[in-house]
């Protein structure tokens, strides 16, 4: 179970896609993901599923094919085992794609679904998709293909995100949006899972990708960086925005997908221990493991694009956005006991404005919160 999806903005194709892998069975042991220890502990899911880790729900087969899958891991690690030669051909031909997607046969893929994407030599895209819903076109989203448990929560966020984003943005330009709708629309899933457990509940969630048509050649999009907010409201006609103690990273070493999640206690509205920091590494079903002898953390610290999420009490008033910055907006570390944590004021300034336009009221940032919900702590 999962949530994969693909669709066209603005001129540019994306498939996106979870990293939450579940299971009937229940682990031999405690499963980790990025924000919460020992999960199937922590949260209620329904009978028989069970949270088994992470996995790339999205794999490049070199430069011009990308693939999305979905439902059954060991099929996905047959077909896309069957599909990796592609990665060393090039531009893909449509007609060779379509034959070699034809010729699995249907009882190696009666328990999965999958999205793929090629390029051919002129640049032209071809879509092939498999037990999956679409296509169809949401707003500025077309050629919209999605499957996964999380299939109903996605159509109604793009309902909701492509309908709100143009009345939000009317004096953006066409590359504005091409750059950051389709990360934008990501941010919106974040601030979904963080905002309650169902995501979880329902087979998806643990972290987001992004894989994005670049000048003819498909790219994962790295350097990202989850905050997270919230927006108390008063009877005196102001807001107050709290920043939520935990923070994630994500970013690519040698193929590998790298997922930093951070969490700090908080009392009193200070810091008050050293926190989480865990550091997962996401490989993908079918593909040879990469060594990590060598392995060193991306810098939490650098990073091409800030997911902001600000959760309301009344969750159709939530807001999330994405934003790149010339400056960091955020600095981090942790040294000799200490915890320091800082904002860029322009971003603080930027992330009132938004609030304050969305609310017509006045705010105020105020402090840092611990996170609310359960699975997170």
């Amino acid at each position: 179970m999962t949530l994969i999806a693909h669709f066209r903005s603005f001129g540019r194709r994306t498939l996106i896609g979870d990293l939450l892998l579940s299971s009937q069975k229940r682990p031999p042991k405690p499963i980790a993901i990025p924000g919460a220890r020992s999960i199937n502990e922590r949260i209620f899911l329904p009978p028989n599923h069970f949270v088994a880790g992470l996995s790339q729900k999205l794999v490049l087969l070199g430069d011009y094919v990308a693939v999305a899958w979905s439902k059954s891991y060991r099929q996905a690690a047959d077909v896309i085992s069957t599909l990796s030669p592609l990665a060393a051909m090039g531009p893909i031909d449509s007609s060779f794609l379509e034959s070699a997607l034809t010729a699995i046969e249907p009882e190696r893929k009666n328990d999965l679904s999958y999205i793929v994407c090629g390029i051919d030599a002129q640049g032209l895209q071809h879509l092939f998709w498999h037990d999956a819903i679409g296509p169809n076109n949401i707003g500025p989203m077309g050629e919209v293909v999605c499957a996964g448990s999380g299939t109903r929560t996605f159509l109604d966020i793009a309902s909701q995100f492509s309908g709100n984003v143009l009345l939000l943005n009317p004096t953006a330009a066409t590359q504005e949006f091409m750059q950051g709708f389709d990360i934008g629309f990501v941010a919106a899933l974040a601030g979904e899972e963080f905002s309650s457990p169902a995501g979880l509940q329902d087979g998806w969630g643990g972290g987001y990708e992004i894989i994005r048509e670049d000048a003819g050649r498909f790219r994962k999009t790295g350097g990202t960086l989850n905050l997270f907010f919230s927006v108390s409201e008063h009877e005196s006609n102001s807001v107050s925005v709290w920043w939520h103690s935990c923070f994630r990273h994500t970013d690519y070493w040698r193929g590998l997908t790298v997922v930093q999640a951070i969490e700090h206690e908080i009392r009193n509205g200070q810091i008050v221990d050293a926190g989480r920091h865990d550091v997962f590494l996401v490989t993908a079903p079918g593909l040879d493991n990469v060594p990590i002898v060598e392995f060193v953390p991306p810098n939490i610290n650098h990073y091409d694009c800030v997911l902001t999420s600000l959760i309301s009490s009344n969750k159709e008033e939530s807001l999330v956005y994405a934003s790149a910055w010339e400056t960091p907006v955020f600095r981090y570390s942790f040294q000799n006991d200490r915890v320091h944590v800082s904002f860029n004021n322009d971003f603080i300034r930027s992330l009132i404005a938004e609030v304050e336009n969305r609310y017509k009221r006045r705010a105020n940032f105020v402090g840092c919160r611990p996170s609310p919900f359960v699975q997170h702590a």
